[in-house]
């Protein structure tokens, strides 16, 4: 049993068999020293099954994030600060992984790698395109895989209200709020919000 009371905390340690007549006979390399584990864990509670304008996709739905702590945490200010520092550099990777792949000849595996993205959010997914319609709310607003995760959405008018939808023949516009109505009074859940950037023209291609 090893016993470390360090007021200021244990950031290595060590392990040396010491002799009172010769001294010190070894020491091992420092390592790192675990004084305390967090971890969050979630359960696929549930299957949604989405019927999309390109076909049928399964998503895995977790509840409530359930948290598990072992050992004595630092202070809060410090995990805070790790755990801020650890997501932005997920971030930064995943945007270095996705920011430039093309799928001009293959809409089935862009569909997907966008639909990936949206299944590792953990906090919030912002969509910026001024052509999402009923079809992209199905594609991939249903792919979220936690409930009430915020998937918020900025579209324009100019797409809105021109076109009509081919399956609803009515304005792509309307038949986006009917399709949102539908799927929200379906599962209450769903945290999606869709706001219409003004304007004619789109300041976004």
């Amino acid at each position: 049993m090893n016993v470390l009371r360090v007021p200021e905390g244990v950031e290595q340690v060590a392990h040396a068999v010491s002799c009172r007549k010769r001294g010190l006979l070894i020491q091992s390399e420092s390592s790192g020293f675990i004084g305390a584990v967090n971890m969050t864990m979630n359960l696929v509670t549930e299957q949604r099954r989405v019927e999309a304008p390109k076909g049928r996709y399964t998503v895995g739905v977790s509840g409530a994030s359930q948290p598990i702590q072992v050992g004595t945490p630092c202070p809060v200010g410090a995990l805070t600060r790790l755990a801020a520092d650890e997501g932005q550099q997920r971030t930064q990777k995943a945007w270095a992984q996705t920011a430039f792949r093309w799928f001009d000849k293959d809409s089935v595996a862009g569909t997907q790698a966008i639909r990936g993205i949206i299944q590792s959010a953990s906090k919030s997914v912002d969509l910026l395109d001024p052509y999402f319609g009923r079809g992209d709310l199905l594609e991939f607003a249903l792919s979220t895989t936690k409930h009430g995760l915020p998937f918020r959405v900025l579209t324009s008018h100019d797409f809105c209200t021109s076109g009509e939808d081919p399956d609803l023949k009515i304005e792509h516009g309307d038949a986006l709020a009917k399709t949102l109505d539908s799927v929200q009074a379906q599962d209450p859940r769903l945290n999606i919000e869709i706001k219409v950037m003004p304007g004619q023209k789109s300041p976004v291609a």
